[in-house]
């Protein structure tokens, strides 16, 4: 007997610099995502950025369209809103809310007691938004403090790590 296991895992962003109407475009491509799993029945899991989870309208759809094949998560690209939202100064470059660059976008570029602040507001978001703590977490870049500190603090179950275009 073959076992075979497939989840389909999307992250969300509200805004990508790199694209015109971002936000627009990321709710509609999202929305045609969520609406193809659901369609095929595919388990399936949305990880969510902090701005993202910020929006009414990211909201309304996944409380709108979740079934008992998706689970949410959390997706960690910090964003001008999250770090502003913790105290910090965005680093990030002139003109943009989300920046890919490691010392600005990721957790690794940060102090660990900052890291542990960014992942609070995180969860605290998620869980004030859908009402519990994510299992699952996502990032293109995760350390091992950050890991730990959410599997001791809130529990997470699983995490994963997209492979970025350079590896």
């Amino acid at each position: 007997m073959h076992m075979k296991i497939v989840n389909i895992m999307n992250f969300v962003r509200q805004i990508d610099e790199r694209f015109e109407n971002s936000t627009q475009k990321m709710l509609d491509l999202t929305t045609k995502h969520l609406r193809m799993v659901n369609e095929y029945g595919l388990p399936n899991t949305f990880l969510l950025q902090y701005d993202a989870m910020c929006r009414q309208d990211f909201q309304d759809l996944f409380l709108k369209e979740r079934d008992e094949n998706m689970e949410l998560g959390v997706w960690f690209e910090n964003c001008r809103e999250l770090i502003e939202s913790i105290g910090l100064p965005w680093r990030g470059r002139e003109g943009y809310d989300w920046d890919w660059y490691v010392n600005v976008g990721f957790l690794p570029g940060y102090t660990p007691t900052q890291r542990e602040q960014i992942i609070d507001a995180v969860f605290h978001l998620f869980q004030e938004k859908f009402g519990e703590y994510p299992q699952v977490a996502g990032s293109w870049l995760m350390d091992a403090h950050s890991m730990d500190y959410m599997c001791r603090k809130y529990n997470i179950k699983a995490f994963c790590i997209c492979r970025e275009q350079y590896a």
